[in-house]
């Protein structure tokens, strides 16, 4: 089963995520750990669902984590706050992590909301310093001219050097280039976080996850 299950890629709303990816930082294969749908209530019997996320870590993370949580199934891992946070916050080389649009926006939008869940997981875990305003501030900037069409969307490459930053081509969504860098390790984890921590965007990512990686444990 798990030999298979690295092998097979998602396809989420309309959205294909390959079974694998190279990261643009160490050209390693990453394989693809999970992804689901974020959801935005807009009143108590709407609701819609406004992006896809993806999730690629390298193979290290397996050993990273068998040790305290092989033998778990994808249900008890996904109650685990203490799981993710060890796939936060474990050094084992670069994770990516994807954001497609289902619905179009204006990319300073956007990025005012990853930037208030961002800066609040910072704060929470006292972490929340002045390179950290200073990296929440270059992450704007970034955004700033962006229109995000459906299809499309950023993509982060984290490793112990940062967050890379890029956006997504819907003709090559394999095709990964980093147009910007923030050298703010605790920034790229809280950006994560806001993903699949506590109290994610992504419950939907979160289940999926635990689910992939309790295969392969």
């Amino acid at each position: 089963m798990a030999p298979e299950l690295l092998k097979q890629g998602l396809v989420i709303e309309g959205t294909q995520f390959p079974p694998g990816l190279t990261s643009p930082v160490s050209q390693k294969s990453l394989f693809l750990a999970g992804a689901g749908v974020r959801n935005i209530q807009i009143n108590p019997q709407v609701t819609i669902t406004v992006t896809v996320l993806g999730f690629y870590f390298e193979d290290g993370i397996l050993k990273h984590l068998s040790g305290k949580w092989s033998g778990k199934s994808g249900s008890e891992l996904e109650k685990e706050d203490d799981f993710f946070t060890d796939i936060i916050n474990g050094m084992y080389d670069t994770k990516i992590f994807s954001v497609t649009m289902l619905k179009p926006l204006p990319g300073t939008d956007f990025s005012k909301k990853v930037m208030e869940n961002t800066k609040q997981v910072l704060a929470e875990s006292n972490s929340l310093g002045e390179d950290e305003e200073k990296a929440i501030e270059e992450f704007s900037k970034l955004f700033e001219d962006q229109a995000l069409k459906p299809g499309m969307g950023p993509f982060y490459v984290s490793s112990s050097s940062g967050l890379g930053v890029g956006f997504t081509d819907p003709d090559e969504p394999s095709n990964l280039k980093i147009s910007s860098s923030i050298g703010n390790v605790k920034f790229a984890n809280a950006l994560l976080s806001t993903m699949i921590g506590k109290n994610p965007v992504s419950p939907a990512s979160k289940a999926c996850i635990a689910q992939r990686l309790s295969a392969l444990l």
